[in-house]
């Protein structure tokens, strides 16, 4: 990260930025409280991470909802940088302009959360590889993603990540309540957040399934009473009472926050016509969104107030930015596919490399698995890839993937999937490690005791003592001996990493 922000600063100093015509309202300093040499010092050091859609984030956590093309970006992060910037950065706000004090919060707050991911991410691979080495290199792997750039800047995908790789860790930990907190989080911080809700499903589908399967078998296996089958019947109704019950509990605690969100909080302050509302709103402001023509809160009632289900992200999208159904398949959108194909083809590869030694897990939606259930040998290993666990991972970055391709602007595709799975991370791992680092000890149910590898462990002694020496820096430096598949995904994350931080930090399209 440290790299990055030097990589940026240097980018946005020397390079001119581009006119790029996008969101950008002005900024009118209060002139009893004029900019200082602090605010240069800000400006000049963080201004590259205020570009493209991070401007609508430091709008809103400076302005709220004031223009209807801003609904498009959900309220989690633009909020919380707003509350640190009250609370623990409030001391900032007599040597710094609001806004300025609104941008060191958002930093603040994405590299805190990019920390506590990485922590996280580490602790989740762990839990569901089984391998340290893989869960370790994966952490590192994502300190260089591709999308870097937006794990930094005024960006909510940091936060989104954070609340997914959280939901994801409970999940796994069998807290079921946790998960659903934090997947409900992540569907305030970004849309595709709702998707995440297949966990909660699918949890509860592999439930159902084994007890239902384990139900009839032990009735065919077993010579029972009358009285022995009516009670296996009870108990068995019973348990798929519970889990639906729970089902349906977890989807309503999942969707409130977003209803709460879509439907009243957006509603009530859009969906009518208030001229408080709207003559409270800066001159400026006003004559800026006027000038765009641009919906603005309270001044009339916008069409989507009169649909059936009022929601106004889809019309937003559709009306404003042209997102919809193979609507982005233009000639001169080309580039930006040739953006997204590496990102793809990454996505695609995990995909199939999981099918290739799961294919029993994957016909039978994971009732089944393609390892053995009782461990014949202690030293029996497998490839961590072929593990029954990783099949809603899977599914999830195959829709999130076809999702991409078909609706939304293509180039968006690289930072959303990056941030929404940690499987990118893993497979990369997987694939730029050497196979006998890669396999796994087979385990079966009766194992409680589980030994983990120290991390300490897997990482070399001389790479201890320095803080900027890893297993994948050691990749790097000997580049030339690696495998085919290795050297073009380190090419691929370190070319994207340093270009992007380019492109984005100067107002140029990129992902």
């Amino acid at each position: 990260m440290v790299h990055l922000e030097t990589l940026k600063i240097i980018f946005n100093n020397l390079i001119p930025d581009h006119d790029a015509d996008v969101f950008n309202p002005p900024t009118k300093v209060d002139s009893s409280h004029p900019s200082g040499a602090l605010d240069y010092v800000v400006e000049t050091t963080l201004c590259g991470l205020n570009r493209w859609d991070a401007i609508y984030f430091i709008h809103i956590a400076e302005h709220g909802y004031i223009y209807q093309n801003s609904l498009a970006f959900f309220p989690l992060f633009p909020f919380l940088v707003k509350f640190i910037a009250n609370t623990f950065c409030y001391i900032l706000q007599f040597v710094l302009i609001y806004r300025n004090v609104i941008l060191v919060s958002a930093v603040i707050c994405n590299v805190t959360f990019f920390a506590l991911s990485v922590i996280l991410l580490f602790r989740l691979g762990r839990n569901v590889l089984d391998n340290c080495y893989t869960a370790y290199k994966a952490c590192l792997l994502f300190c260089i993603n591709p999308a870097s750039i937006f794990m930094v800047a005024s960006y909510s995908e940091t936060l989104y990540f954070f609340c997914v790789v959280y939901g994801l860790y409970y999940l796994e930990s069998s807290r079921k309540m946790l998960t659903v907190f934090m997947f409900a989080l992540s569907s305030l911080a970004r849309s595709n957040g709702l998707l995440n809700i297949g966990f909660i499903f699918y949890d509860s589908f592999t439930f159902l399934g084994m007890t239902l399967r384990s139900f009839f078998s032990g009735i065919s296996i077993t010579k029972m009473t009358a009285k022995m089958l009516a009670f296996r019947i009870f108990i068995f109704f019973n348990i798929v009472l519970a889990q639906l019950s729970y089902l349906f509990i977890s989807v309503v605690l999942f969707l409130v926050p977003f209803i709460l969100y879509q439907i009243y909080y957006v509603n009530e302050i859009f969906c009518k016509i208030d001229t408080r509302t709207f003559s409270a709103i800066p001159d400026y402001l006003v004559t800026y969104g006027l000038n765009r023509g641009y919906h603005i809160i309270g001044d009339s009632i916008p069409p989507w107030c009169n649909l059936t289900i009022p929601l106004s992200y889809s019309y937003i999208q559709s009306s404003h930015w042209g997102v919809g159904f193979m609507k982005y398949y233009e000639l001169k959108q080309i580039p930006n596919f040739l953006l997204a194909v590496p990102v793809t083809v990454l996505s695609v590869g995990c995909v199939w490399c999981y099918f290739k030694w799961n294919r029993r897990t994957c016909l039978t939606l994971g009732m089944e698995s393609d390892i053995t259930a009782i461990k014949k040998n202690d030293g029996e290993r497998r490839c961590l890839w072929n593990n029954p666990r990783l099949l809603p991972y899977v599914v999830h970055i195959l829709m999130l993937t076809l999702f991409g391709w078909m609706f939304i602007h293509i180039q968006v595709l690289t930072r959303m999937l990056f941030s929404s799975s940690p499987i990118l991370y893993w497979f990369a791992a997987y694939c730029t490690t050497d196979e006998t680092k890669t396999q796994v000890t087979i385990r079966n149910e009766y194992d409680v005791i589980r030994p983990r590898e120290d991390i300490y462990k897997v990482e070399k002694e001389e790479n201890l003592q320095h803080s900027l020496k890893n297993i994948l820096t050691d990749q790097i430096i000997n580049f030339s001996t690696q495998s085919f598949v290795s050297k073009l995904i380190l090419c691929y994350f370190l070319f994207y990493f340093t270009v992007g931080t380019f492109m984005f930090c100067n107002f140029l399209p990129w992902t």
